[in-house]
């Protein structure tokens, strides 16, 4: 999921809802700019600003781990010459890799 599917979601009061998990707390500190583009987004999504920016998070993330595995897998010449279907597959077999890491970090904290 990236971040245009979170918004559209919003929109469409479509949002995707994970099962429940443990979760743990997690803080960072905004700017002022930052803090009313928040604002804005939540009550625009007639929604809290927690989801929001949790749902905005997580598929930022996803989004990273996408770039990242192209990125680990595929050089530029590669990614001229290997048909996107193909390059869609390397990136997803190396997320997969990906989240089998970080579910090995997530035991270790368990």
């Amino acid at each position: 999921m990236n971040v245009s599917q979170v918004t559209r979601g919003y929109l469409n009061k479509r949002g995707d809802y994970e099962d429940p998990q443990r979760t743990v707390t997690f803080s960072i500190r905004l700017t002022e700019a930052q803090h009313a583009k928040l604002k804005f987004l939540a009550n625009r999504f007639e929604s809290h600003k927690t989801p929001v920016a949790q749902k905005l998070l997580n598929a930022a993330m996803d989004e990273a781990l996408r770039t990242m595995a192209a990125f680990d897998t595929m050089t530029y010449e590669q990614t001229q010459t290997i048909p996107m279907d193909e390059q869609l597959k390397i990136v997803d077999e190396q997320v997969s890799k990906y989240h089998d890491e970080i579910r090995s970090i997530f035991e270790e904290d368990a």
